[in-house]
């Protein structure tokens, strides 16, 4: 793997989660992991058309327009230890492919981390606490 452009991390540090989904399709697969903060924005982690890990940034936390039709997907909320007060997380670790493209990150808070990546077209979301 190689070095990517860092510039393509959002910052979330200064926000507060209040929890984190998985969006599912019919057939049961991972289509996107979704971060919602305490001010109703959202970061969406998805694979987009050329297999990287798209972090797209939404300022509601409905379900994202690109996934369509809606009623063909699901959410679920990822079971990870959030504190009732703050629960701070923050984007490491990330993974670039050999030509620089991200494939991969680390959604990490004080007691779990959720590692999201892109692998051959298909999402994968793996929790370890």
């Amino acid at each position: 793997m190689t070095t990517g452009d860092p510039s393509i991390i959002p910052d979330i540090s200064h926000a507060t989660v209040l929890r984190i989904v998985e969006i599912r399709d019919l057939d049961n697969a991972v289509a996107a992991v979704q971060v919602v903060f305490s001010d109703r924005t959202a970061l969406v982690c998805t694979v987009w058309t050329d297999w990287s890990l798209a972090l797209k940034e939404e300022a509601h936390t409905d379900l994202p327009s690109y996934f369509w039709p809606p009623g063909d997907y699901s959410r679920a909320r990822i079971d990870v230890c959030l504190s009732t007060e703050e629960s701070p997380v923050i984007l490491r670790r990330p993974l670039f492919d050999e030509v620089g493209t991200l494939v991969g990150i680390d959604i990490a808070g004080e007691e779990f981390t959720v590692s999201v990546e892109s692998s051959g077209g298909e999402l994968r979301a793996r929790v370890s606490e």
